[in-house]
């Protein structure tokens, strides 16, 4: 396609071209626009998140918390299983607008819900899928419930 396209255009010395070109062309030409969160635009102000930590900081210090007492808890993160992300696709240059991905249809969400505390130890992450939850690495479950829910 590329070189037809080239041979169109006529004003050029080049026949062909290179063997790294779509490579080289993707690299250059793909742009991605993603959505964004309209709150979480609004708080990526590093005066506020500054504030944010001094206020942390200030809690720390006026209770004695200890660093290995300080947890992000609970981490959650979702997975799509059966969902296509976003693709770098060339196309002819007749075709107007974005090219689409064809889904196939099964989707299936698994959860990971993971748990550190400030001295880099953690907790192994529990899976939830499809009602049921495990701990990695064989660990009992502890605060997962069978129906996938966290336990009080």
């Amino acid at each position: 396609m590329a070189n037809i396209l080239l041979s169109k255009h006529g004003d050029t010395n080049i026949k062909t071209v290179g063997v790294n070109w779509a490579t080289n062309f993707i690299r250059a030409r793909t742009r991605f626009s993603r959505p964004y969160n309209n709150q979480r635009a609004k708080y990526e102000d590093p005066q506020i998140i500054k504030e944010w930590f001094d206020r942390v900081q200030i809690t720390i210090m006026q209770h004695g918390i200890a660093l290995e007492d300080i947890y992000n808890f609970v981490d959650e993160t979702g997975y799509a299983m059966g969902l296509v992300a976003t693709a770098k696709v060339v196309t002819r240059a007749e075709m107007i607008g974005q090219p689409f991905i064809v889904q196939p249809g099964i989707r299936e969400w698994v959860t990971s819900i993971e748990c550190i505390n400030s001295t880099r130890w953690g907790l192994p992450p529990c899976l939830s899928s499809k009602g049921r939850s495990i701990w990695k690495d064989g660990i009992k479950m502890r605060a997962c419930q069978r129906t996938g829910g966290l336990e009080d």
